[in-house]
């Protein structure tokens, strides 16, 4: 831990941020969540961007145990009972693969009141305003940037 801050420090003295090392595996992130984010895109009506987004951040861009061991990319709830996922204990929903999850996403979004409105819209800024006020995150506010920087940062709204 003392070498990781020691290297943070390093870096920031010579100017580079944390974000600009991820850049790799951000795009690898990207590319191996892309089919399965357009898949969704193309079955529930929402913005690929979106998916993607949500997924680099809530997870660290998969880099979260949550993601590795239970597929779920999103920090999607189960439920107030705790279940057992791939020998981990959570309250956390759990799948068996990475495609599993990011489609349960796009099924979860469809049973959200704004779903109906936005369904087909492809205005990024929209679907995240929407989520961010549904009571998707605890500090929506704050949400809704992380969300946004991350589309425009890694060019999400080209895809």
């Amino acid at each position: 831990m003392v070498h990781l801050k020691v290297l943070i420090f390093g870096l920031m003295l010579l100017g580079i941020r944390a974000e600009q090392l991820d850049a790799g595996p951000v795009s690898d992130y990207i590319n191996k969540l892309l089919p399965y984010a357009r898949f969704t895109a193309d079955s529930f009506g929402v913005p690929v961007s979106v998916i993607l987004a949500i997924a680099i951040v809530e997870s660290g861009a998969g880099n979260s145990t949550m993601a590795k061991v239970m597929h779920n990319h999103f920090g999607l709830k189960a439920g107030k009972k705790w279940r057992n996922c791939n020998g981990m204990m959570s309250r956390y929903r759990c799948y068996s693969t990475d495609s599993a999850g990011v489609v349960d996403f796009g099924m979860y979004l469809s049973r959200r009141k704004f779903y109906v409105h936005l369904k087909g819209n492809f205005d990024y800024n929209a679907w995240v305003k929407a989520i961010s006020q549904s009571g998707y995150s605890t500090k929506p506010v704050i949400w809704r940037n992380k969300i946004l920087t991350t589309i425009s940062k890694y060019e999400l709204f080209k895809l």
